[in-house]
């Protein structure tokens, strides 16, 4: 059993600046592409922890459809777009096994805080190797990481080019990513890092 990571599916959201932004010709293209790369990676016993918004529009039928068709057992955190008619939908599926606004897992010895809005979790200045990290979307952007935010990593689906993305990866690529950034404004401490 592996856990996964995305947000920010979007599916149905029938915009150009939103499909034309992670190479598709158009939101049906856009919706197979994403259930292609979900269903090549995640298994049914599978935990897949979609950090909100998941689908788009008002063709609730579709919706329905398309969610139930995903593999694993979901754990989805709200977005902006998840609305109360929306989640009335979530609540019925069978694949569905959790809806939270936000949550927190262990991996290891880290505390990892999911959500779907960027969060600030921790300070740099005192013991970064325990630092409380954070997996969000809502950042319609292509980097997953960046130094100002060195606790933090962006699971949308323009990160992640439409692919959920295995816990251990993007663990060891926070963690790596968090040394470094700490390196950098602590040239002078000695630090041990998990």
């Amino acid at each position: 059993m592996s856990i996964y990571f995305l947000s920010d599916l979007h599916f149905s959201h029938d915009k150009e600046f939103l499909w034309g932004q992670r190479g598709f010709s158009g939101v049906e293209e856009m919706n197979e592409k994403i259930l292609e790369n979900i269903r090549n990676a995640v298994m049914p016993d599978d935990d897949f922890y979609i950090l909100g918004d998941l689908a788009f529009g008002s063709d609730f039928e579709r919706i329905e459809e398309v969610v139930s068709s995903l593999p694993g057992k979901i754990h989805l955190i709200v977005g902006n777009h998840d609305s109360d008619a929306k989640l009335a939908i979530y609540r019925r599926l069978p694949n569905i096994v959790e809806i939270n606004y936000a949550t927190m897992l262990k991996f290891g010895k880290r505390s990892v805080i999911l959500s779907h809005y960027p969060m600030l979790t921790a300070n740099q200045e005192k013991r970064p190797d325990a630092a409380v990290l954070n997996i969000h979307g809502h950042i319609h952007i292509k980097e997953t990481m960046n130094e100002e935010r060195p606790y933090a990593f962006n699971v949308c689906c323009e990160a992640l080019n439409c692919k959920p993305i295995l816990a251990e990866d993007l663990m060891e690529r926070l963690i790596v990513h968090n040394r470094e950034c700490w390196e950098k404004t602590h040239e002078d401490a000695e630090v041990e890092f998990e």
